[in-house]
C-alpha cells in the first residue's frame, strides 16, 4: 500500500463480498494511488445512493452510491444552487426517466458537468442476475434478520437491502474514520418503505460495519423523501447515481461482453439513446474530482463470486449514434 493510501484495508470475515470488494480496491489503488478520494477527518461521511428497477429483460442488478463528506458535499452544494438557478428546471428532478422532458434534457451536460466538481467517488455495482445472492443462505436471510415465517416482507426486499448495506458499509470502512458519523441518503422506496424499514437498513449496515472495520459506527439511513432544508440538494445528489444506474442498466439490456475483465475497456453496444450515450460518456472522463468505479460482480461455473472491474472509453463511437 502507498504511505499516504485513501484506502483502509477491510478486516472482517463474515460477508464474502466485502472481503471481495476489499480486494479489488487494495489492487485499484497499488495500480493507482488516486483512484480513491480523500474523505476522512470530518464530522460526516455521506453517501446518496439509488437502485435499478429490473425492468424487464434486465440480465443485472445495478446499484450507485455517491460517497463524499460534509464538507466536500456542502461546497458542492454552493455550486449546485448556481447550476440550479440558471438551469430553469424550478424543482424539476434530473431523473433518467424523466430526461425526455425537454427542459432536463437540456440540462443534461450541465448537471453531469456540475457533478465533476464534487470531491468524491462515485461507485456503481453490477451484479448478474445468475448471482441469487451475496450471503452464504439467501433461504435463512429472513430467520437471520429476526424475521418469523407468516412476515410479509419479500425475501428480494431483504436481498437488496442487505446488498445495498453490504455495500455502504464496506466502502465506508475503507474510506472514512472513526470519528465521522455516516449519513446515508438512500433513494428506494422498498427498502425504506417506513420508519421500521429504515431502522432495519441502519442497524444492518452498522453490523456490517462493526464486522468489517472491528469498530462499532453510528450509521443513519435516510428516504431522499425526508423532509428537510436540504431535500432538494439530496434530490440533485441521488439523481448523480439514478442517471447512471439508468444509463448502466440500459447498456447491460443491450448487452456488453458477458465477462469482462478488470483492465479491459468497453465500448458500448451499436444502438443505445443518445442520454445513455451521453452519461457512459461521462462515466468514461478519468481526470476529475468525482472518481468513478464500476465493479461487476458474477459467478465461476462452481458458484463462487468473482469481481471484475469495468471501465468505458471516450471516443467517437460514443458520439453522434442513433435514438434507441
Amino acid at each position: 500500500m502507498w504511505p499516504m493510501s485513501s484506502w483502509q484495508p477491510v478486516v472482517g470475515e463474515t460477508f464474502q463480498w466485502a472481503r471481495l470488494f476489499n480486494d479489488h480496491a487494495v489492487w485499484l489503488e497499488r495500480a493507482n494511488r488516486d483512484a480513491f478520494p480523500k474523505l476522512r477527518g470530518t464530522g460526516q461521511f455521506v453517501v446518496f445512493s439509488d437502485f435499478s428497477a429490473h425492468p424487464s429483460g434486465a440480465r443485472r442488478d445495478v446499484l450507485s452510491f455517491l460517497f463524499t463528506n460534509d464538507v466536500f458535499w456542502r461546497r458542492w452544494n454552493t455550486i449546485r444552487g448556481a447550476w440550479r438557478a440558471e438551469s430553469s428546471l424550478d424543482t424539476r428532478r434530473m431523473k433518467f426517466s424523466n430526461l425526455n422532458d425537454g427542459k432536463r434534457a437540456a440540462a443534461l451536460t450541465s448537471f453531469l458537468a456540475t457533478a465533476n466538481s464534487l470531491n468524491g467517488l462515485l461507485a456503481t455495482f453490477v451484479i448478474d442476475s445468475s448471482v441469487q445472492s451475496l450471503f452464504a443462505q439467501p433461504g435463512q436471510l429472513k430467520a437471520d434478520l429476526g424475521f418469523v415465517d407468516d412476515d410479509p416482507l419479500n425475501v428480494k426486499v431483504v436481498e437488496r437491502m442487505l446488498r445495498a448495506a453490504t455495500i455502504v458499509a464496506a466502502v465506508a470502512c475503507g474510506l472514512s474514520d472513526p470519528g465521522q458519523q455516516v449519513l446515508w441518503i438512500c433513494d428506494d422506496d422498498d427498502i425504506l418503505a417506513n420508519e421500521a424499514w429504515q431502522t432495519i437498513t441502519s442497524q444492518v449496515a452498522e453490523g456490517i460495519f462493526a464486522d468489517a472495520s472491528r469498530r462499532p459506527r453510528q450509521l443513519l439511513c435516510l428516504p431522499v423523501s425526508t423532509p428537510l432544508p436540504e431535500r432538494l440538494a439530496h434530490e440533485d445528489s441521488c439523481s448523480i447515481t439514478d442517471l447512471v444506474v439508468g444509463a448502466v442498466g440500459e447498456f447491460a439490456i443491450s448487452g456488453f461482453a458477458p465477462v469482462v475483465q478488470d483492465g479491459v475497456y468497453t465500448r458500448p453496444p451499436p444502438r443505445l439513446s443518445l442520454k445513455t450515450r451521453r452519461i457512459v460518456e461521462w462515466l468514461a472522463a478519468d481526470d476529475q474530482p468525482l472518481k468513478r468505479l464500476v465493479c461487476r460482480t458474477h459467478q465461476d461455473l462452481d458458484g463462487n463470486l468473482l469481481m471484475s472491474g469495468l471501465r468505458f472509453v471516450r471516443g467517437p463511437d460514443l458520439n453522434g449514434g442513433q435514438r434507441a
